[in-house]
């Protein structure tokens, strides 16, 4: 089963391949029933998204100042990505810093006796090529709130890093932020192991992955007789990296724009 994140305003849309597709069905049919539009980043406590485009100009204009020095020192030059939100792009922009670094051993210290601000420009390069690759997280909430009760309530879920998650909405505390608080007796009133969702979902556009619980989360449970479940449920991935370039891109656009809001279907 596949869902659709589509932006209202724009008719922008990606898909992800659900991995629980009951859950996903579930969840999008009772999306619709509440008419819930996703706006970005509405929760208070988090930091608005931003647009990466300023940081994909300031990588330009950084790789822009150092191919000019590069060329004048008849070192190689590194290639400028057409498509920043490709991560194969981006891997190859590293490779190619990294080659610098290893081909001509102490470029940084000649760049800083020519110029102090290109031995800025040639460090700072690096930090933002891992900057721009986590950048493509989000936290989307609907307009209006609602819950309704998990029917899939006690069944543990894989965790691990997933392009889309139902993010928790109960208050209480799971099992898992039981666990790595040092809870000794987690099996009390504040124990909340995701009774009901609702409209709250991020969104991590890097690698999936599915991960085993650790084995001391997994003896903490047996022993106080709990559940194992983790602070989000996933909901699905993008297939490949074409897809992944695609939703990154559609994000960054869409994010900004007033009165613009996802929405979710399944097919």
């Amino acid at each position: 089963m596949k869902l659709k994140l589509a932006w209202t305003k724009t008719g922008d849309y990606f898909d992800i391949v659900a991995t629980h597709p009951e859950l996903a069905e579930w969840y999008v049919t009772k999306c619709i029933e509440h008419q819930t539009q996703f706006r970005n980043n509405s929760f208070r406590e988090e930091h608005q998204s931003r647009s990466v485009d300023p940081m994909i100009q300031e990588i330009q204009k950084n790789l822009d100042n150092l191919n000019v020095i590069f060329k004048k020192l008849k070192t190689n030059e590194i290639g400028k990505p057409n498509n920043f939100f490709d991560q194969r792009q981006l891997n190859q922009l590293h490779k190619e810093w990294i080659g610098i670094d290893q081909t001509y051993p102490g470029i940084d210290t000649l760049l800083y006796k020519v110029d102090s601000h290109l031995f800025e420009s040639y460090h700072a390069l690096n930090r933002q090529i891992h900057v721009l690759e986590n950048s493509f997280r989000y936290r989307l909430r609907g307009i209006d709130y609602w819950q309704q009760p998990n029917p899939f309530f006690g069944q543990s879920f894989p965790m691990g890093v997933f392009n889309v998650m139902l993010d928790y909405i109960d208050h209480g505390r799971s099992s898992w932020e039981k666990f790595i608080n040092f809870e000794l007796s987690p099996n009390d009133h504040e124990l909340n192991q995701w009774k009901h969702f609702g409209p709250a979902i991020s969104i991590n556009l890097v690698k999936p992955y599915v991960q085993e619980y650790p084995s001391e989360f997994v003896a903490y449970c047996a022993q106080h007789n709990i559940a194992m479940t983790y602070t989000q449920v996933p909901l699905g991935n993008v297939e490949g990296l074409e897809q992944l370039a695609t939703a990154r891109a559609i994000m960054n656009k869409n994010l900004t724009q007033p009165d613009n809001y996802v929405i979710l279907a399944c097919y």
